[in-house]
């Protein structure tokens, strides 16, 4: 089954247009003609799509993520392709709050976290999903690990893996 991590921000939407918007009037306000050479329009057109790209992409990272249950793995869809945790390396699952202190590796941003990060309460772990703080599903994994997912219907989640015969706490 295919879980995604949530909604999408509206705050998507907004920076879209926003975006489009703020391209269109410099065009416009930079004497945007017929007779415009164009090298130098070519360069400003590149120039603000890029950074359009980033603006958009700080925002809307989030619907890259997804994660996957399956009898024997769950995989977590990221920016770079799938990762699998197999059932026989992960010992124990529950749900649990946690609070970002300290990236060491990764990236983050307002609705993605993915990579190592320092917590408050579980130490170091991999994040796959929301930034910052809130209630995710922990993996701790037979190596040592713990992995934070941040599923939409935590509960459900949960439940899938239990009836998959998962490790799950509580």
């Amino acid at each position: 089954m295919l879980w995604r991590t949530r909604r999408r921000s509206n705050w998507v939407a907004v920076a879209y247009w926003v975006g489009i918007t703020a391209l269109l009037v410099y065009l416009v306000a930079s004497g945007l003609t017929l007779s415009t050479s164009a090298v130098p329009l070519a360069g400003k057109l590149l120039y603000w799509a890029l950074v359009f790209l980033a603006f958009y992409l700080v925002f809307s990272l989030e619907f890259l993520l997804r994660y996957r249950i399956e009898p024997d793995r769950v995989l977590v869809r990221g920016l770079l392709g799938w990762f699998a945790f197999r059932l026989h390396d992960i010992v124990r699952v529950e749900k649990a709050s946690y609070k970002v202190r300290l990236r060491v590796a990764g990236i983050s941003g307002p609705t993605l976290a993915f990579g190592r990060f320092n917590t408050d309460t579980h130490g170091l772990v991999r994040i796959y999903g929301r930034g910052g703080s809130g209630e995710g599903v922990i993996l701790g994994l037979r190596d040592g690990a713990k992995v934070i997912l941040t599923p939409e219907k935590q509960d459900d989640f949960i439940q899938l893996l239990r009836e998959y015969n998962y490790p799950v706490v509580g």
